[in-house]
């Protein structure tokens, strides 16, 4: 129920205003002598918005109401601006509730509503969300948290003049003056000046906790002009930590166009034993059940992200045995050997080979074969002890999730070692394959006649448990997809 308590009379009076309702009110404010808002629960019990109220206008003299917003964060009271125009509030704009459903930091900004037309703006779109609003008693500006968490360590003030539009990001010390001065520049379009002011910040202050948007920042800032460069954009998304910001990153970077495959789950394919659980008998750390398949250029570098079934700790998987097969537009030309016992029923324009990628200081590992055409090791990378994964042609970004149970290898190859010219298609397959050692590991009651590799996945239903068991090599079928055309190089 909602309750006015007049103190003007002796003794004071109680009035009734709403009884009996089943919706929870809360932060009752007044903005005028007969007028006041409060918050009230939405009317779904299953609404994906149960956490949201509806801010409510509740006017005195007429016993009625009207719903300003039904998105709002009902725990602090909206404020009023200096102009008495507009009140302001925290709450989730229409056009990001899909924000709110997953989570995102942006899902939370504020918002304003004019008290004369009803009309509901946004007022910030910062990447991390805005709330916790302050208005400024002598001047038409505010000043909010971002984000609004109080617990979180990366948290800025800032102030929104409401007339220009204009934000200033407040600092104490030098590590928030550099961060301040990036996000002026970023705010005003100054893309190298912002680039290198975030830069600059991390190489000062490499535990600031200004780290996990700095590198967001870079993000952004490599996917535009001048720079269009996605593969730095991926290896920015590598350094962020926090799930929360990872999460909303990865659309920036894999758009819905740059999905070229998808592959059905728990089609393990295991020839050398039939109705044997792969996935039982492997290391639960493997990349193993292929799901998806994205594809995106860069200016000299293609990008993919290999999507895989797995529900194990992304730090632990193991990067082994996975091969990459190009055909330079030559699908219809026979088959191609390309291991003892294993071929692909296309020929293999190039092969990328990676039977290892460890990486952990003294524990790592590296292994890398780039085969030509007549399948020829043309470029390797072998290294083992404290280097870096250092090998221009191939590179493993790191690894994320995509959604619950399904991660993601972001990975970049060198066009150049690619062999792909200018307005040229190439068909792609990603296979992931089980050495004999691992087979003999994980299955030692078998009689294992061959030393040869076998296949665990590979993109399309040709590749999947119902095919009839290998008689002699086991033979990938088809490609995943056609890659579009490499942007021309100038």
């Amino acid at each position: 129920s909602l309750f006015l308590l007049d103190i003007a009379t002796d003794p004071p009076s109680l009035r009734t205003l709403i009884a009996n309702s089943n919706r929870v009110m809360t932060a009752p404010a007044w903005i005028g002598s007969n007028t006041f808002t409060y918050y009230r629960s939405r009317d779904d019990e299953n609404d994906v918005f149960e956490d949201l109220s509806e801010l409510v206008l509740f006017h005195l003299d007429q016993r009625s109401e009207v719903v300003l917003h039904d998105l709002a964060m009902g725990i602090l009271r909206p404020k009023r601006t200096h102009d008495g125009r507009r009140l302001v509030f925290m709450g989730c704009p229409t056009e990001r509730s899909k924000d709110y459903e997953l989570e995102w930091y942006s899902r939370f900004q504020l918002l304003s509503v004019d008290l004369n037309t009803r009309q509901v703006n946004v007022l910030t779109d910062e990447t991390f969300g805005a709330g916790y609003v302050a208005v400024n008693p002598r001047r038409n500006s505010i000043a909010y948290l971002s984000p609004p968490d109080l617990d979180a360590e990366e948290a800025s003030i800032r102030i929104l003049d409401l007339d220009t539009g204009r934000i200033t990001v407040l600092w104490r010390n030098e590590e928030e003056r550099l961060f301040a001065y990036a996000e002026r520049f970023f705010e005003n379009g100054d893309t190298a000046l912002a680039s290198e002011a975030y830069r600059d910040l991390l190489r000062r202050f490499p535990d600031t906790r200004y780290h996990d948007p700095a590198w967001f920042r870079q993000l952004q800032l490599q996917l535009g002009d001048p720079y269009d460069d996605v593969n730095a954009a991926v290896e920015a998304l590598s350094h962020i930590r926090s799930y929360d910001i990872v999460q909303p990153s990865q659309p920036l970077i894999w758009r819905p166009q740059d999905k070229i495959a998808s592959d059905r789950v728990n089609d393990l394919l295991a020839s050398f034993g039939e109705s044997i659980p792969v996935e039982d008998r492997l290391d639960p750390n493997r990349t193993l059940d292929l799901t998806t398949l994205h594809a995106r250029w860069s200016r000299d570098r293609l990008v993919l992200l290999i999507g895989f079934e797995s529900d194990y700790a992304l730090p632990a998987l193991q990067f082994k045995d996975i091969l990459l097969l190009f055909d330079h537009d030559s699908i219809d030309d026979g088959v191609m050997e390309l291991a003892p016992d294993l071929e692909w029923d296309q020929p293999a324009s190039r092969q990328v080979w990676i039977r290892n990628w460890q990486e952990g200081g003294s524990d790592s590992k590296y292994d890398i074969e780039i085969r030509d055409a007549q399948n020829q090791i043309i470029s390797e990378y072998k290294a083992s002890g404290f280097p870096e994964g250092d090998y221009p042609h191939v590179r493993i970004i790191g690894n994320f999730y995509l959604v619950a149970d399904e991660g993601a290898i972001a990975l970049s190859l060198s066009r150049d070692v690619l062999d792909l010219k200018d307005n040229s298609e190439c068909h792609l397959q990603v296979a992931i394959l089980i050495s004999p050692e691992d087979r003999r590991a994980a299955f030692p009651e078998l009689d294992h006649e061959s030393d040869g590799l076998s296949l665990a996945d590979a993109f399309g239903e040709g590749n999947a448990p119902a095919r009839p068991a290998a008689v002699g090599p086991t033979t990938i079928k088809g490609s995943a997809a056609a890659l579009k055309p490499p942007p021309e190089q100038h």
